[in-house]
């Protein structure tokens, strides 16, 4: 597998807060992982109740959720929904990215799989909710790497190197603070080239875009392993961070080129799968 080409969606699914809770109902779960379910679900059952009848009312209404053929007094929900609503409440593999960028609001996306479902949620609005089928693992790391976008060809020397993570954080304040010279000789000790050193303290210390991305493994709506990966970058080029597998006491630091940022992003879904 190799994730470069456009995200592919196939199913887009737009909710109000009621119809959220129907949907939750209807599936007889009362949590969605990766949210603020404080925010979803109104405080008291007499007001959960009343809303989720509001919601499976509004479903039926938009012929997602039809009396069954059978005479059994049953509904049947709209088969995607009926796929989607458990990969949100018992996922498998949860991947959350989130995007920062100079004069702009942080943002978050999420991303989630219970095999063979992957999906993404967004909320665009408050009490707004958008389902958003997704056709497979590769269109899910292309649809989560755009929002952290790497230059296609850098304009520097390609690095790799290893640094503690209180040496890393040492020189990222440096570079945060506009002290770009000894940030980068701080990377440089550490056995990063002069060029990229330089480059990679300028990135932290401008960046046009960086944030992180998040590999979640659930079982049972637990986090039972995780995988976390920081970039940022400039114009000139996007940088990795993420602890060694090897040993976790260490930071693994590279260049985001296009091939190495899909190496590394299905190596992190493989892990927590």
């Amino acid at each position: 597998m190799n994730p470069t080409a456009e995200p592919q969606q196939q199913m887009v699914y737009e909710l109000e807060q009621a119809e959220m809770l129907g949907l939750m109902a209807a599936v007889q779960t009362s949590l969605i992982v990766g949210i603020d379910n404080a925010q979803l679900v109104p405080n008291g059952q007499k007001a959960q109740q009343e809303m989720a009848l509001q919601g499976l009312q509004q479903l039926r209404d938009k012929g997602w959720l039809t009396p069954s053929t059978d005479e059994d007094g049953l509904e049947l929900l709209d088969a995607n929904l009926g796929m989607m609503m458990p990969a949100l409440a018992y996922p498998e593999m949860m991947l959350l990215v989130t995007r920062d960028a100079p004069g702009q609001p942080q943002q978050q996306f999420r991303y989630y799989r219970a095999n063979p479902v992957q999906l993404a949620l967004e909320m665009p609005a408050p009490n707004q909710y958008r389902l958003v089928g997704i056709l497979d693992a590769v269109a899910m790391l292309n649809a989560a790497r755009s929002h952290l976008p790497v230059t296609e060809e850098p304009t520097t020397a390609v690095d790799s190197f290893s640094l503690p993570l209180d040496a890393f954080m040492a020189a990222k304040d440096l570079a945060e603070q506009g002290n770009v010279t000894d940030a980068a000789a701080q990377f440089e000790a550490a056995g990063c080239s002069a060029t990229g050193a330089t480059t990679l303290a300028q990135a932290i210390n401008q960046p046009t875009v960086g944030g992180t991305m998040a590999f979640l493994q659930f079982e049972d709506q637990q986090i039972v392993n995780g995988r976390n990966l920081v970039m940022v970058r400039n114009e000139t080029a996007a940088w990795m961070v993420q602890p060694r597998e090897d040993n976790p006491e260490l930071l693994a630091v590279q260049t985001a080129t296009p091939e190495s940022y899909s190496a590394v992003l299905l190596a992190n879904a493989r892990a927590v799968s």
